[in-house]
């Protein structure tokens, strides 16, 4: 047994609705979801009213009447059952989009006064703001890179040192408070993407981000020295020397750096090595035994 629909219906709005759409998609080549649009109304509403004589509210008749053009729009309330009169003097017409001069209303546009206010608007929005206003009240947030030791003085205590003075002069002078953190390398363009920290360096190289995510050019470069073994071991595979930066990471040459260094450093991002693949040495002669060791 079909439920009777939770709406008041009406059988005569059903056919009228039923032609109009009809002759409005012949003329306008168009269909009910455009015609929703139109009214400010679901695609679903209006086919309640095709399907079961459903009847909308008084602004949704008189958009229905304006829209098909009637002739007679006191038909359309009529068939809703609405008492009142057709509100507005006839002829009335929406006028199509190609044609606006025929509309409800026309305007003389000052098109020099548009584009100015328009450009106005974009400047105030767009203009530059200060550090201050950026933050909003919240300190600076810098976190520091703990496997650059040699930007502290003394290992293991992240509290004083190079990076730790030029963190306290740069709140200083940008007269703003700064709160620093340890921020792993494997981690901080992560914790910048998301807002957890604001600045973080010095560094290398630029990172690769996601789109629409731009960070400031490298702060400094580093070179690096390498020392490869000439004499042929039958444990280690026998390979061309590198010729390229790619050719460190795409094939299996053993590495050996002095840990916590900038070659150690090097290693884990640049070469993108894992940390267990890399022999981190605890000197610098160490690094140099293990070449000439087996």
């Amino acid at each position: 047994m079909a439920t009777k629909p939770e709406f008041e219906t009406s059988v005569e709005l059903k056919r009228l609705f039923m032609r109009e759409l009809d002759s409005w998609r012949k003329r306008t080549r168009l269909g009910l979801g455009e015609l929703s649009q139109h009214c400010g109304v679901s695609p679903s509403y209006l086919a309640h009213v095709g399907r079961y004589g459903r009847i909308p509210s008084k602004p949704v008749l008189l958009l229905l009447a304006l829209n098909f053009g009637m002739s007679r729009p006191q038909e359309i309330l009529s068939a809703a059952r609405v008492q009142e009169p057709w509100p507005f003097d006839s002829p009335l017409g929406l006028a199509p989009l190609e044609d606006p001069s025929q509309g409800l209303l026309t305007v003389n546009l000052n098109m020099k006064g548009l584009v100015d206010a328009i450009v106005g608007a974009l400047r105030s929005e767009h203009s530059p703001k200060s550090l201050l206003e950026l933050l909003a009240g919240r300190p600076l947030r810098i976190g520091l890179n703990p496997l650059q030791h040699w930007l502290f003085a003394v290992p293991g205590d992240h509290s004083r040192g190079l990076l730790p003075d030029l963190c306290a002069a740069l709140g200083s002078t940008l007269q703003c408070n700064v709160e620093t953190q340890l921020t792993q390398f494997d981690r901080y363009v992560e914790q910048l993407c998301c807002g957890e920290i604001d600045i973080f360096g010095p560094l290398l190289a630029r990172p690769k981000c996601p789109a629409k995510i731009l960070f400031t050019i490298a702060t400094h470069k580093m070179g690096i020295s390498v020392l490869r073994r000439l004499r042929v071991i039958p444990n280690l595979p026998a390979l061309d020397p590198p010729r390229h930066l790619d050719d460190l990471i795409s094939r299996p040459y053993e590495i050996a750096v002095f840990k916590d260094s900038r070659a150690h450093l090097f290693a884990l991002t640049a070469l993108k090595r894992a940390e267990s693949s890399v022999i981190v040495c605890s000197s610098e002669e160490e690094a140099v035994e293990r070449l000439l060791l087996k």
